[in-house]
């Protein structure tokens, strides 16, 4: 199995610029850049000469590419969303922001809902009906429990990821981040 590719460029965005492989320690990715990317060969019969295409597949290039037929919606639940989101001087939301900014997703694609706010059975089925509205099949979770999630659990996949906090602090939050959202929009 080959091991994960991830650009520095995209490293860099998520705020871990000094990060290294050490020898050893990862299974040897693939040096050759032909390896990596498919190639054609065609012919023209007439002319005798042989053109290469090369197919570069790149998942967040899909991702720019089916935004602009539809936008597909991202939930976020978790507590205390409201106090970081789109405040601009939380760190929380800035690298939120980096991180919508390296899968190529606008903020009007996100969606959040403070689960800290939902503490009458009223306000958790107003949410619900909410979500199910915006027609999502996958829901982001900060929390791992939650009343809510529970509703949520039987209509829609539940995907429970490291906190803003977490990804601040830990660049292995962020790479598991990074595979939880590559295997969503894949």
């Amino acid at each position: 199995m080959d091991s994960p590719f991830i650009s520095a460029s995209l490293l860099n965005t998520l705020g871990l610029p000094i990060w290294q492989s050490r020898p050893g320690h990862f299974l040897q990715s693939q040096t050759s850049q032909e390896s990596v990317t498919p190639s054609y060969e065609t012919s023209n019969e007439g002319v005798g000469e042989i053109v290469q295409v090369e197919e570069v597949s790149n998942p967040l290039d899909y991702v720019a590419a089916s935004d602009s037929e539809h936008q597909r919606t991202f939930v976020f639940l978790g507590a205390g969303l409201n106090a970081v989101w789109q405040n601009e001087e939380r760190s929380e939301w800035q690298l939120f922001l980096n991180i919508l900014s390296a899968f190529k997703l606008s903020e009007d694609q996100v969606r959040f809902f403070d689960t800290s706010q939902l503490v009458t059975e009223e306000t958790i089925f107003a949410t619900l009906d909410e979500i199910i509205e915006l027609g999502v099949e996958q829901v982001f979770a900060y929390d791992e429990a939650g009343p809510l999630l529970q509703e949520l659990n039987e209509g829609a996949q539940i995907i429970v990821i490291p906190s803003l906090d977490e990804m601040l602090s830990s660049g292995r939050a962020k790479r598991d981040f990074y595979h939880l959202m590559m295997a969503q929009l894949a």
